[in-house]
């Protein structure tokens, strides 16, 4: 689980930033807090790991290790949020509100997210599909903000601390800009969509659609274009996604055909 290294990160910030004068604070704060956080997240990790979910006609009904079922209908989810530090994905309600924490280590997780995903599809008004990007770089850097922050007026601006903070920005405009969020297919094209901007690429633009890196990036040729990558963490998301892709590319096209 990836928060079980933040302390290490926070050990390396300490032993990288640190000064005499400076050792026994950093250590007591930075390290302390971040273990404390990360054993509590663990746990509550492997507790969730023991539950279950049922996906009816009706609705989810969620079983806990420990507790009674929760039952939620349909008509009530709005979204399926995925949180890559957290290992889990949300479930929400129409007003953003948390109805369900689903860890992606439940039996068939997989399944489960796929039968959300369409429930929700058939919901939209113009069938659209989301699929929301499991990337945790956003919240890797949230991290590293105070991480690296807070030292700077204890040790004042050094070579060390100059190089971090110019790393540091570079990453912040990765996540902003160039570290995708989540896709939005419809039939007549998707929508890939940034932390603060968003890229509409159409049907009528594509050329071919394939699986490259032995399944875990997608590529779209593009008419007199550069072609477009897509990349995943995980190989079940990346044939889920390029079947979706593949299969209303193909429709569009079908339907151009046969309305021409």
């Amino acid at each position: 689980m990836v928060m079980t290294a933040l302390p290490l990160v926070g050990l390396l910030l300490y032993l990288f930033l640190g000064s005499p004068d400076t050792k026994v604070y950093l250590v007591s704060l930075l390290y302390g807090v971040l273990f404390v956080i990360s054993l509590v997240l663990l746990l509550r990790f492997y507790a969730r790991t023991r539950d279950h979910i049922v996906a009816s006609e009706e609705g989810l009904t969620y079983h806990p290790h420990a507790g009674d079922p929760l039952s939620i209908s349909w008509s009530q989810v709005a979204d399926l949020r995925p949180h890559t530090l957290r290992n889990r994905y949300d479930v929400v309600d129409h007003q953003g509100q948390r109805l369900l924490t689903i860890s992606y280590d439940l039996e068939k997780i997989d399944d489960l997210a796929e039968i959300i995903c369409k429930k929700l599809q058939d919901a939209t008004p113009d069938k659209h599909l989301t699929y929301h990007a499991k990337r945790s770089g956003g919240i890797i850097v949230l991290w590293l903000i105070p991480l690296v922050l807070f030292p700077i007026p204890f040790i004042g601006l050094t070579p060390r601390t100059l190089v971090l903070l110019l790393l540091l920005l570079i990453l912040v405009i990765w996540v902003l800009f160039f570290e995708i969020r989540r896709i939005k297919i419809d039939s007549q094209g998707l929508t890939i969509e940034y932390l603060l901007r968003r890229d509409r690429l159409g049907f009528h633009e594509v050329q071919e659609v394939k699986l490259q890196d032995e399944g875990y990036t997608i590529k779209i040729e593009r008419k007199g274009q550069k072609s477009l990558k897509i990349s995943w963490r995980r190989d079940g998301d990346v044939s889920r996604l390029h079947k979706t892709i593949d299969e209303n590319w193909q429709a569009f096209i079908q339907e151009r055909q046969t309305n021409a």
